[in-house]
């Protein structure tokens, strides 16, 4: 039989997609607070061509509790531009510092990987993602915890 796939129909061209970067940020987390805080994506494919990734906080010594940080869609066959809708407050304290393009009260159109990447950066180092890392390490019963 011959093949009649192109040669190159498998190349990425060194493209991260959103789902690689959020898990990539994820698993840096763990590892950030020796794992009394963790992060997970959750994939939603549920509405073809368009894919959904949840970024959750989750606190493994309160039962698992998870908590939704911001969320992202996309079409599957174009990756970017992506929505990112973002905890509410969240949004209100990183608009006016992110320089893509506003959708509505908390969500923001993304064209490029690096914008993705601001984005991820201002979300992390908000006060709110700040003070619940802090109050889930503390709950977590990891009082005296301190990074290295």
């Amino acid at each position: 039989m011959d093949d009649l796939w192109p040669d190159d129909i498998a190349s990425t061209e060194s493209i991260k997609s959103p789902a690689y970067i959020l898990k990539e940020q994820a698993s840096l987390l763990g590892k950030k607070t020796k794992n009394i805080i963790t992060a997970a994506i959750n994939t939603i494919a549920n509405r073809q061509p368009i894919i959904q990734y949840d970024f959750i906080i989750i606190a493994p010594a309160l039962s698992n509790y998870r908590y939704r940080l911001f969320s992202i869609y996309y079409n599957i066959i174009s990756i970017y531009p992506c929505t990112m809708f973002i905890d509410v407050d969240i949004f209100k304290e990183i608009s006016m510092y992110c320089n893509v393009k506003k959708s509505d009260q908390s969500s923001i159109t993304i064209h490029s990987e690096s914008e993705l990447e601001q984005a991820m950066r201002y979300i992390f180092k908000s006060e709110k993602t700040k003070q619940l890392i802090k109050s889930l390490i503390a709950e977590s019963g990891a009082g005296s915890y301190s990074p290295e």
